[in-house]
């Protein structure tokens, strides 16, 4: 698959919505796996609209009823936008994580 602006708009916006990860952080592994999850079934919904040749539902249903849902110009658009959405929210991801240090998990006295 070729790396376009547009396969990044949409991932990089979930990414500024679901936060920055600090390094200092373990992994949380029932987090990644929605996270890829939820970026799969994105993606297939994102093609199935300008693919004809996608069968998202299968083998439930047979063909593409998101096919035509929207001009590939307009999802182009969407794409584009989600990324600027990125940019404009990756600051004040930065701005909150670092004002805020990172969170330690501290021991009750006793």
């Amino acid at each position: 698959m070729p790396f376009t602006p547009f396969h990044l708009g949409p991932g990089a916006a979930f990414k500024a919505v679901g936060g920055l990860r600090n390094p200092d952080h373990p992994i949380i592994w029932p987090v990644s796996f929605l996270s890829a999850l939820v970026g799969t079934c994105s993606h297939i919904g994102l093609d199935a609209v300008m693919h004809r040749d996608m069968e998202p539902f299968w083998p439930l249903v047979a063909g593409n009823p998101l096919l035509g849902l929207m001009s590939p110009e307009g999802l182009h658009v969407l794409c584009l936008a989600a990324g600027l959405l990125d940019l404009l929210a990756m600051p004040a991801g930065r701005c909150s994580l670092s004002s805020s240090g990172p969170r330690r998990a501290t021991r009750a006295p006793g």
